[in-house]
């Protein structure tokens, strides 16, 4: 699911319910410390939830015409951009039955009618803080520690994603496989310190040479990174290895033990596939990784295609 909130701005809340008192109530509660946005049935809810930018949290009064609260929570849960957001059940039911069910589809909290103001206060800040903290630790456990890319497990989990979804949209996935050219005399020469500091400018231009927001840049190995390009053809990830090249070149990162040229260079592999029965991430990762050692092969500092 895609990021909520920055922790600059007010967290996202959106409250569902059909009665007209209640929102009002509701939103007179959290409109000073956040962003509310009412929706006044299931059917505006749905649409109000799974759409940009997604609610932090969402109030979701349970019995409601056509499609009940307790519908409405199951399909939030199973969607891929909802999952994740806490539910919180306003209810007039308060038995344990009725609430046994609310926890069983996902919700996290049930706020009972006549609704208690500080109680609800407290308890959409408690979740939206429980959230906060879930999101910053996954967003650790996702990303490498020294340079701030993805890490080898993000890039798997999301090599992994994006094949089935190029497999349902019959599209190719390109992947750019890259390490950093004569490394080790790097780091022999200047010292581990010096070497940290530039696999940190290594990575920024990298970074910044991959545009779209959906692609992917991640640290793989010591000075090995990777490149996901969703939707991307072979000659569509060439461009975006050549940017790359390009701006470590005209970064002139200085490098005086490489036998290549006086600073930092780059050898790139490039592959494409359109996932088939007989391919998997694995084949075409290789692919892109036979292509780097050619170009390592043939001088370094150069893309090679896959074959």
């Amino acid at each position: 699911m895609e990021s909520t909130s920055s922790h600059d701005e007010k967290p996202r809340v959106l409250i569902i319910d059909d009665d007209a008192l209640y929102l009002q109530i509701m939103t007179g509660a959290l409109q000073d410390t956040c962003d509310v946005t009412v929706a006044k049935d299931p059917e505006q809810g749905w649409e109000l939830a799974t759409r940009k930018p997604f609610p932090d949290i969402i109030l979701l009064d349970v019995v409601m015409p056509k499609i009940s609260g307790h519908e409405l929570c199951r399909k939030l849960k199973k969607h891929p951009l909802t999952f994740k957001i806490p539910v919180i059940f306003i209810s007039a039911l308060s038995n344990v039955e009725d609430k046994t069910k609310g926890f069983d589809l996902g919700a996290v909290d049930y706020v009972t009618k006549p609704i208690e103001v500080p109680v609800l206060k407290a308890r959409v800040r408690n979740h939206i803080m429980l959230k906060l903290q879930q999101e910053m630790l996954e967003d650790l456990s996702a990303k490498d520690a020294l340079t701030g890319l993805s890490n080898k497990r993000r890039y798997y989990e999301a090599i992994e994603s994006e094949w089935k979804r190029a497999s349902r949209a019959d599209e190719c996935l390109g992947l750019i496989v890259l390490d950093i050219d004569h490394f080790k005399k790097y780091n022999d020469s200047l010292g581990h310190g010096a070497g940290d500091m530039c696999l940190q400018k290594v990575a920024s231009v990298i970074k910044q040479s991959v545009v779209r927001p959906g692609d992917l840049v991640a640290r793989i190995g010591g000075e090995e990174f990777a490149v996901i390009l969703p939707n991307s053809d072979i000659d569509a990830t060439d461009i975006v290895a050549n940017r790359i090249i390009q701006n470590i070149n005209a970064a002139k990162i200085p490098h005086p033990k490489s036998k290549t040229a006086d600073h930092i260079t780059l050898s790139l592999g490039i592959a494409s596939k359109k996932p088939s029965l007989e391919d998997s991430t694995r084949d075409l990762f290789h692919s892109a990784d036979d292509a780097l050692y050619k170009a390592k092969r043939n001088g370094r500092n150069q893309i090679k295609r896959a074959e």
